[in-house]
């Protein structure tokens, strides 16, 4: 779960304020743009779940019975100084509701029971647990990050900040067991049986570990590269962020080794972060960058590339024809953003040289059309009247 590329990007950018001060911070990273994305492994299709006003929502982690997600939202106060919240996002509705006991909270993970959140706090960090309704939250261990839940309930596994390893901690008691050095964001597969984490160099692992959370062997690597795994619910396969071709997006790989497959993300200059497969296996969340700025930011690729897009009809009271010519086989994705900057439309695998009729249904207003094909991009307003 809760992938972090990093130990997420908001630690990036605590370390950054807290060297070099706010005015730098914000010059880092746009975090305000990025919301909370899900995508259909079924259907192939990526929706905006999360679109908290002035704020930019990351890390998320899906409830028991994937109906919600719990998450992180950054935001500035009007001295420029950041924080976070925490918040549970309804999936169907999006309705995002602030969790009251979670003010500067990180890396939530719903436990496996569904009644209680774990999150870290404050620098150095400490584990605190706190019910899903919100209310006191409970100290659970000083000097830990980036926890993540057993199966059963009955252990976490986490960074421990002071030796930096990482450790698992029965909750009965507080035992705890190590798990792996120079490593993090560890998260518990399904099954019980193993922990995926990455390494501070890149790459992403599992160990092997008996009942009582005790290594055995030595930790397998999968990867090379990537950051932030989260498991499949059949702990076959693991999701993580990667940029084999210089842009982050969620891949996957299986648990016996292979090739990665690039899986979901949008096309957007800073990329796509923390995957959290939903407990049910069907999507993906991930935060990623919405739309304002690719008005300011994202531009097309220049002209004289293989990809050429036509519309037939621009205005159009009805739908628009969209045809896609190139000389190359890869496949194209199109993306289409209304003028608020939400996803209307996500169609991969579109076959070059075919059309394709969308926007019967957009009410009256301005969209964006995204078209991309390898690395060639081009971007086009429509109108709908």
């Amino acid at each position: 779960m809760k992938a972090k590329q990093i130990q997420s990007i908001k630690w990036i950018l605590f370390l950054i304020f807290l060297f070099a001060g706010k005015s730098i911070l914000f010059a880092q990273f746009p975090y305000y743009y990025y919301d909370i994305y899900m995508y259909d492994l079924k259907k192939g299709t990526t929706i905006q779940v999360s679109s908290i006003p002035d704020s930019g929502e990351f890390n998320p982690s899906w409830s028991p019975n994937s109906k919600k997600i719990a998450h992180e939202a950054v935001m500035s106060d009007t001295y420029g100084n950041w924080y976070q919240n925490l918040y549970i996002t309804d999936v169907q509705t999006g309705v995002s509701t602030l969790l009251m006991g979670g003010f500067n909270g990180n890396d939530v993970v719903w436990s496996p029971d569904g009644t209680n959140l774990i999150f870290d706090l404050g620098w150095p960090p400490s584990l605190f647990s706190l019910p899903v309704t919100g209310g006191v939250s409970t100290l659970i261990r000083e000097n830990g990050l980036g926890p993540d839940w057993s199966p059963d309930g009955s252990h976490i596994v986490f960074l421990d900040t002071d030796s930096w390893y990482i450790k698992s901690m029965r909750l009965s008691d507080g035992y705890e067991t190590f798990i792996a050095f120079e490593g993090e964001n560890p998260v518990w597969a399904p099954n019980g049986h193993f922990i995926a984490y990455d390494d501070w160099y890149g790459g992403i692992f599992i160990v092997k570990i008996d009942d009582n959370a005790n290594p055995i062997g030595d930790p397998i690597r999968l990867t090379n590269t990537g950051s932030g795994p989260s498991w499949m619910n059949n702990s076959k396969s693991i999701f993580f962020t990667d940029n084999p071709e210089g842009q982050f997006y969620i891949y996957s790989i299986p648990v016996t080794g292979g090739t990665e497959v690039k899986v979901c993300g949008l096309e957007t200059p800073d990329g796509n972060f923390d995957a959290c497969v939903s407990n049910n296996g069907n999507f993906v969340a991930f935060a990623g960058e919405t739309m304002p700025l690719l008005k300011n930011k994202l531009v097309a690729t220049p002209d004289g590339g293989n990809l050429q897009v036509n519309i037939a009809k621009n205005p159009s009271s009805g739908d628009f024809s969209l045809t896609f010519n190139s000389i190359t086989s890869t496949t194209i994705s199109l993306y289409i953003y209304d003028d608020a900057g939400k996803i209307i439309l996500n169609q991969p695998g579109i076959q070059p040289n075919s059309t394709l009729k969308v926007g019967n249904d957009f009410s009256k207003g301005v969209y964006f059309a995204v078209i991309c094909q390898g690395k060639q991009r081009k971007i086009i307003k429509l109108l709908k009247q």
